[in-house]
């Protein structure tokens, strides 16, 4: 995962704990030059980009971000053209408008590529 990749609101995991809220990723000199995150559940916690992993997606969470199950496979974002063809936690396409956009695996990922189609901000639920 890399800094370029996150932007405030993205969900990443931190231990056990994978709720936790993203705030402006940033670079600082005082932890010489590092790229750092901070993370927001129930307090503030900043830490090396190293120390924070991605969420899988996972066909739980799916439901949890909005989605509803049409198929085995194919799951839509409520009220959007989105759909994402979820095989397993490995392997998930995104297609807007039905066209497929890319594969994703990591909720970050998601979140970004729905807020550039809809400019709607998924939550967990």
């Amino acid at each position: 995962m890399k800094l370029r990749d996150l932007r405030v609101g993205n969900y990443l995991a931190q231990g056990w704990v994978y709720s936790l809220n993203c705030a402006e990723p940033l670079r600082d000199p005082r932890y010489s030059d590092r790229d750092l995150v901070t993370l927001f559940d129930g307090g503030i916690l900043t830490l090396p980009i190293e120390e924070v992993t991605p969420i899988r997606i996972t066909s739980d969470l799916i439901l949890r971000l909005g989605f509803s199950k049409e198929t085995t496979t194919c799951y839509r974002l409520v009220g959007t053209d989105i759909l994402l063809d979820y095989f397993d936690e490995w392997s998930t396409d995104f297609y807007f408008d039905n066209v497929r956009i890319r594969e994703i695996k990591w909720i970050h990922q998601l979140q970004n590529l729905v807020l550039e189609c809809t400019d709607r901000e998924l939550v967990l639920s």
